[in-house]
């Protein structure tokens, strides 16, 4: 089952080991910048989305499928913004 988390401008851990990533929506933004990392703790590794601007808000940047993250789930936010990583 997916579960939801919402991160505010700085980012973070969004899951601490490995798991699936479904996708994004960013809720509020200005100038907001989002990559998702295959990473239990930082910014580092795998790039599972690279860097993606949102143009308006909202903007729902879920796949089709999950995306498999072996070590955990990490997310970057650039700008200002609301972010929820969809995920399991």
């Amino acid at each position: 089952m997916a579960k939801a988390i919402a991160l505010g401008s700085t980012g973070g851990v969004v899951k601490g080991f490995g798991g699936r990533c479904w996708g994004y929506v960013i809720g509020s933004a200005t100038s907001c910048t989002v990559k998702i990392w295959d990473n239990a703790t930082t910014g580092a590794g795998r790039i599972i989305l690279d860097t993606t601007t949102a143009v308006s808000a909202p903007f729902n940047g879920t796949w089709g499928a999950p995306v498999d993250c072996v070590n955990g789930i990490f997310l970057t936010i650039g700008g200002t913004g609301t972010v929820t990583v969809i995920f399991e």
